[in-house]
């Protein structure tokens, strides 16, 4: 199994202030199911829930999930999820989703695409409301990201799984 602990820092300097801060703390209890609470903006704390319900297979496409309120997408409340995603081979793998906001009564349709570099991901996304890359490098257990989110606002995120 997995770390059972996940923690999550992000700071995007320049977006409004819901946005700017987040922090997230995932509780891995199933292999299938974690449990966590999600910080924005410094004064608003909410649940989060993610289940993978099935991993990829050689003809399937794996499928997540959840509950979040990520603010960069969604900018009151949260939003329910679920996400599918393929391999295309060891570099590639595209995703493509469907995302209901709570607050907002509103459907999104996020797309992208994860690409493996070895130590480094990179990733394009459009989650339904703005276009933002990410890219990421892994260090001794520790997952550093850089953000171009809503692709004008340059930001940092820090995670680790313990």
């Amino acid at each position: 199994m997995a770390t059972q602990w996940h923690l999550n820092l992000r700071f995007l300097p320049g977006v409004e202030r819901a946005a700017r801060y987040r922090f997230t703390l995932d509780y891995r209890f199933d292999p299938k199911v974690t449990i966590g609470l999600e910080a924005n903006g410094l004064d608003q704390l909410l649940p989060r829930l993610t289940w993978f319900v099935t991993p990829a297979t050689q003809s399937m496409p794996s499928v997540v999930a959840g509950i979040t309120g990520d603010r960069l997408s969604t900018p009151t409340g949260q939003a329910m999820f679920v996400t599918f995603s393929k391999s295309i081979n060891d570099v590639v793998t595209p995703f493509v989703g469907l995302k209901y906001g709570l607050d907002q009564q509103a459907v999104a349709f996020p797309f992208g695409a994860n690409f493996s570099l070895g130590q480094s991901t990179f990733q394009a996304l459009y989650d339904g409301n703005g276009t933002h890359l990410i890219l990421t490098q892994s260090a001794k257990g520790i997952n550093y990201s850089f953000m171009l989110a809503r692709m004008r606002f340059p930001g940092i995120g820090i995670s680790y799984g313990f």
